[in-house]
């Protein structure tokens, strides 16, 4: 600041009049001019180990790579992008009702927090994968599953397991959760009604 030959309070004052980008890691201790960045597909720009999104800050830039994602993300493909370590963020993003997560195959996926969003991230990203690596059931089991929340369309995930596995039929909680959110027919706060499952089952 010295050979600036003005205060650090002034300094910053002039950043902002030029919209200087902080960096969102190291601290965001660095500046850039929004001239020079090349931002890339993602918005991402690296200087050597420093990095700059146009999005701002590490936490807006994990919000709009998820958004902005047709399959929702998990852990491994967004610290690919940023170039940081994004479990502490996803977590207090998670704590704070930002954004939403689902598991797949037992790998938490991070979707959008608008309910239509999230619902279309996660089929598709069900749809990546084979039916029998995501847990869905067969369409015996999934006929099953139907019958079931038809004649008690409020059952609980535990409930209905179990009176399936009374029938023979084993499909777990996670099994029968994907299942119902893949049709569309499980919305937040809201039980399926009959005309829901019967939509399904013809």
């Amino acid at each position: 600041m010295s050979s600036m030959r003005c205060s650090e309070i002034t300094v910053r004052r002039y950043l902002k009049q030029w919209s200087a980008i902080t960096s969102y890691n190291k601290n965001g201790c660095y500046y850039v001019l929004p001239d020079i960045p090349r931002f890339g597909e993602y918005g991402i720009w690296h200087y050597k180990t420093i990095g700059f999104s146009k999005y701002g800050s590490l936490k807006q830039t994990i919000i709009h790579l998820v958004e902005g994602s047709h399959f929702g993300r998990d852990a491994s493909e967004i610290a690919q992008l940023p170039g940081v370590d994004p479990h502490p963020i996803l977590s207090r993003l998670i704590a704070k009702s930002a954004l939403q997560r689902r598991k797949v195959s037992g790998v938490f996926v991070y979707l959008s927090l608008n309910e239509e969003r999230s619902r279309s991230q996660f089929k598709k990203r069900l749809e990546m994968r084979m039916p029998e690596s995501i847990g869905l059931p067969s369409d015996t089991v999934g006929v099953a599953i139907l019958v079931e929340l038809i004649k008690n369309p409020k059952l609980t995930l535990k409930t209905l397991s179990r009176r399936l596995q009374n029938r023979g039929i084993t499909a777990q909680c996670q099994t029968i959760d994907n299942f119902l959110v893949y049709h569309g027919i499980k919305k937040k706060r809201r039980i399926p009604s009959r005309r829901d499952l019967e939509g399904i089952a013809r």
